[in-house]
C-alpha cells in the first residue's frame, strides 16, 4: 500500500534487504506457531534467526553494527514478520523499541551496552515500578516488573522504576540497564492472546546499577536525547512515545493480513453444507465481508504509516514533535489496534464452524489481535479520549505522550 505524501525512506536499500528475508521467513514461522503458542515462547530456533538475520537490530545505532532504519520501515518488516507470527513480530518489536531507546542515552552508556562482542538484545519495560535508592557510584535496584516480552532471549532489561530520596519520596523516573543475568525472570506467562511472547515478570534484589547505566526515562520521553550523537542521527530524534509504540502495532497488522489471507484461501475450498453451493467463497455474504475485511485493514494501514511518515518526518526536520501531532499520532495507532480488530471480528463471523478449530491458524491470529488491543500503552479507547480532550481543549494527564 502506498501512503500519499510518503516521505523517502533514509535506509532504503537495507531495508529493501530486510524485508525479502523477512517475506521468506514467514511460511517457517507460520508453520512453527503451533508449537511457539504451546511452549508460550517462540524459543531458541526462531530466536536465533531473528537475531542473526539483523531483525532484532532494526533500530539500533549503525556504528554499532545495527541498521538504524527510519520508523516506516521498520513498519514495513515487523508488519511483514508478524505474517508469519505475531508473537514473534511482537518480540521483535520490543526488541527494537527498546534499542531505539538506548540509542537517545548518552556516548558512555552506548558503549558499555552496544559495543560487545555478543549480539546486544534487549527486553523493556516503560512502565514505572519498583524502586532505586542512591548509593555511591549508583543506585540500588529493587522490584519486580510484568509483561517482559523478550525477557528469555534478552542480554539486557530496560527497567523503568521511581527514584526515592532517603525518606522514600519518589523523585522521578529513570530506566535503570541491567544485564538479564542479574534479574530473577519468572515463568508466569500463560495466556490466551500473543501467548509465544514469552512476557514474563522479571524482578530485582538489591541489583547495584552504575549511575553510568542509567537513563532519564522523564527526559527521554520528552524527546530530549542526551546521546553526543544526536544531532548526525535523524532516527534518534524521533517522537519517543511514538518510536516505542509503532514497532507494537505492525505486528499486529501483520496479523490481519495474515488472517485475511488465509481465510480467503480456505474459503476458496470449503464446502458450504446446507446449500447448493460448491464453496464457502460461492456465498454473496462471504464475498461483501472478505471485501469489508480488505478495506478496515487497508485503512489500519493507512493510519499506521501515515503515523509512521510524521515521526520521520519530524524527526528530520531535528525539533521535537508538539503535543497535539504526537496525540493524533497516538490515536493513529490506536486506530490501527481497533481497525484490525474491526476486521478480525468480520473474518472469524464468516469462518464458521471450522474457524474455531485449534488446528485453524485464524483463531490464533483472531485471539493474538484482540490480546494486543488491550496493552495499556495502544488501547484504542485511551488514544481516542486523549486526542478528543485535545482537540477539546480540555486538560489531559499522561505519562505516555
Amino acid at each position: 500500500m502506498t501512503v500519499a505524501g510518503r516521505a523517502p525512506s533514509r535506509t532504503h536499500s537495507k531495508a529493501e534487504a530486510l524485508l525479502e528475508s523477512a517475506s521468506e521467513l514467514v511460511p517457517f514461522l507460520r508453520a512453527k506457531a503451533p508449537e511457539t503458542e504451546k511452549a508460550r515462547w517462540i524459543g531458541p530456533e526462531i530466536s536465533q534467526r531473528m537475531i542473526d538475520g539483523g531483525f532484532y537490530a532494526l533500530s539500533a545505532p549503525g556504528r554499532y553494527g545495527g541498521s538504524e532504519l527510519s520508523i516506516q520501515d521498520q513498519v514495513t518488516i515487523l508488519a511483514k514478520i508478524g505474517e508469519g507470527c505475531v508473537s514473534t513480530g511482537w518480540v521483535a518489536g520490543v526488541h527494537n523499541a527498546s534499542g531505539w531507546l538506548l540509542g537517545t542515552g548518552p556516548k558512555a552508556l552506548q558503549e558499555e551496552v552496544f559495543n560487545s562482542s555478543e549480539r546486544t538484545t534487549f527486553s523493556g519495560i516503560i512502565a514505572p515500578s519498583g524502586t532505586l535508592k542512591a548509593v555511591d557510584g549508583g543506585y540500588v535496584l529493587n522490584g519486580q516488573w510484568p509483561f517482559a516480552s523478550g525477557c528469555l532471549d534478552a542480554t539486557w532489561a530496560l527497567l523503568t522504576t521511581m527514584r526515592v530520596d532517603e525518606s522514600g519520596v519518589p523523585r522521578g523516573r529513570l530506566a535503570a540497564i541491567v544485564p538479564i543475568s542479574e534479574l530473577i525472570v519468572h515463568s508466569d506467562w500463560d495466556t490466551m492472546a500473543l501467548s509465544g511472547t514469552g512476557s514474563n515478570i522479571v524482578s530485582a534484589k538489591d541489583v547495584f546499577v552504575p549511575a553510568t547505566r542509567m537513563l532519564n526515562a522523564e527526559l527521554a520521553m520528552m524527546g530530549i536525547v542526551t546521546s553526543e550523537y544526536a544531532a548526525q542521527e535523524v532516527l534518534y530524534r524521533s517522537a519517543p512515545i511514538l518510536a516505542l509504540g509503532v514497532p507494537l502495532v505492525a505486528p499486529v497488522l501483520g496479523g490481519a493480513r495474515a488472517m485475511l489471507e488465509i481465510f480467503v484461501t480456505q474459503a476458496k475450498k470449503r464446502s458450504l453444507p446446507y446449500t447448493s453451493l460448491k464453496t464457502l467463497g460461492e456465498w454473496s455474504h462471504v464475498q461483501s465481508q472478505v471485501g469489508k475485511a480488505q478495506c478496515l485493514i487497508d485503512d489500519a494501514e493507512f493510519n499506521l504509516m501515515e503515523c509512521s511518515v510524521e515521526v520521520d518526518r519530524w524527526a528530520e526536520k531535528g525539533v521535537v514533535m508538539d503535543v497535539p501531532s504526537r496525540v493524533r499520532g497516538k490515536a493513529q495507532m490506536g486506530r490501527c489496534l481497533d481497525l484490525c480488530r474491526d476486521a478480525a471480528n468480520i473474518i472469524m463471523g464468516v469462518a464458521g464452524g471450522s474457524g474455531i478449530a485449534n488446528a485453524n491458524p485464524i483463531q490464533r491470529l483472531f485471539r493474538d489481535i484482540h490480546g494486543a488491543n488491550g496493552h495499556a500503552l495502544l488501547n484504542p479507547a485511551v488514544q481516542y479520549e486523549v486526542l478528543g480532550e485535545v482537540l477539546l481543549g480540555q486538560p489531559f494527564l499522561s505519562f505516555a505522550i
